[in-house]
């Protein structure tokens, strides 16, 4: 009698739902939940600056518990095999005041073979002039 290779492979997560869950993740205030979503060569481009990659765990790290009730409301989304991108209009508050702040983002999302998962690869972010409340 011939033996099965049976071989289990990770499902590969539908991308429409990593990217719908990326909202959530910085919604929950737990860097950790953002940062295993960020792949680990992410860049960060924010207002037109470059964060370099030693900087981007501190930045999700301050920026996931202070930011609070953000929206993010695609514009246009695309998803191949391996490459997603969203680009949109976010807006959110922070946990110290009361200012309504918004801008525009567009994130890459990469799948790798390795870990069979969608990461964040590139996020560029420009926020527009906050309005008070």
């Amino acid at each position: 009698m011939e033996e099965e290779n049976l071989v289990t492979t990770k499902e590969v997560p539908d991308a429409n739902e990593v990217i719908e869950g990326w909202g959530d993740a910085w919604n929950s205030n737990d860097p950790a939940q953002v940062r295993a979503m960020t792949a680990d060569d992410a860049i960060l481009v924010l207002n037109g600056n470059e964060f370099p990659q030693d900087s981007l765990r501190g930045w999700i790290d301050a920026a996931t518990s202070a930011m609070q009730d953000l929206e993010l409301r695609t514009v246009k989304k695309e998803v191949t095999d391996y490459v997603a991108y969203d680009t949109g209009i976010y807006s959110h508050t922070y946990t110290d005041d009361t200012t309504q702040y918004a801008g525009s983002y567009t994130f890459i999302w990469e799948r790798s073979d390795e870990e069979n998962d969608w990461k964040v690869k590139v996020m560029n972010i420009a926020e527009a002039q906050p309005e008070e409340d």
